[in-house]
C-alpha cells in the first residue's frame, strides 16, 4: 500500500474513533501540534525515523515527552502507529487527519496573498465574503508578497483569482505589446 493510502487509512480510523468519542476537535488540534512539532523540529523528525532506537524506547520517550501535551487519545494511537512500524508515516498521516476533519466538518483553506498585511477588520470582512461565497466554514492563511504590489490573490482549490496590481500590469503589458505588433502589420 503506498504511503498516501496508507495515511487517509490511518486518518479516517482515527477520526471515526475520536467522532464516536466525541473529540475530534481535541485531535485535531493535537495533529496540528503534532505537525508543527515535525516540521519545526529537525531532532524530532530525526528521533522518529531513527532505526537505531527500538520502538518500545521509541514509545517511553514519545509518552514522556508528549504526555502533557496531547490528549490520550492521540497518545494512544501514537503508541498504535508506533507498534505498527508506520511511526515515519505520522506526518502524512497528521496531514490526512486534518483534510478528513475539514471535510466531515465543510471547512474549507484558503490561501490569500497580499502585498502587506491586512487589518482585522479586513480579515473578518474578507472571511464573511468568502464563507458566504462558498457556503463553507473558511479557513484563511495569509501570506505577505510585497511583489503584488498591491491588491489579493486568492487560492482554493486548485482555483486562483489573481486581482494584484502585479497580475493587472503583466496583462497590460502583454495586451500593449500585441496591439503594438498589430499595428507594424
Amino acid at each position: 500500500m503506498t504511503g498516501h493510502r496508507l495515511d487517509i487509512r490511518y486518518a479516517k480510523a482515527l477520526y471515526g474513533y475520536a467522532e464516536s468519542d466525541r473529540s475530534e476537535q481535541i485531535i485535531y488540534d493535537d495533529m496540528v501540534q503534532l505537525m508543527s512539532l515535525y516540521i519545526e523540529s529537525p531532532d524530532f523528525k530525526r528521533f522518529l525515523s531513527n532505526p537505531a532506537i527500538r520502538p518500545v524506547q521509541k514509545g517511553k520517550i514519545l509518552h514522556v515527552l508528549l504526555q502533557d501535551h496531547v490528549s490520550a487519545l492521540t497518545l494512544s494511537f501514537l503508541m498504535l502507529v508506533l507498534r505498527k512500524l508506520r511511526i515515519s508515516n505520522i506526518l502524512g498521516i497528521a496531514k490526512a487527519y486534518i483534510e478528513v476533519f475539514r471535510d466531515k466538518k465543510n471547512i474549507e483553506t484558503v490561501v490569500i496573498s497580499v502585498a502587506q498585511e491586512p487589518s482585522n477588520a479586513q480579515q473578518s470582512l474578507l472571511q464573511q465574503k468568502l464563507e458566504a461565497l462558498l457556503q463553507k466554514d473558511v479557513v484563511c492563511h495569509y501570506k505577505i508578497n510585497p511583489n503584488l504590489l498591491g491588491g489579493i490573490k486568492i487560492q482554493y482549490n486548485s482555483l486562483e483569482f489573481d486581482a494584484s496590481v502585479a497580475s493587472k500590469i503583466k496583462r497590460f503589458k502583454r495586451t500593449f505589446a500585441y496591439n503594438l505588433h498589430r499595428s507594424k502589420l
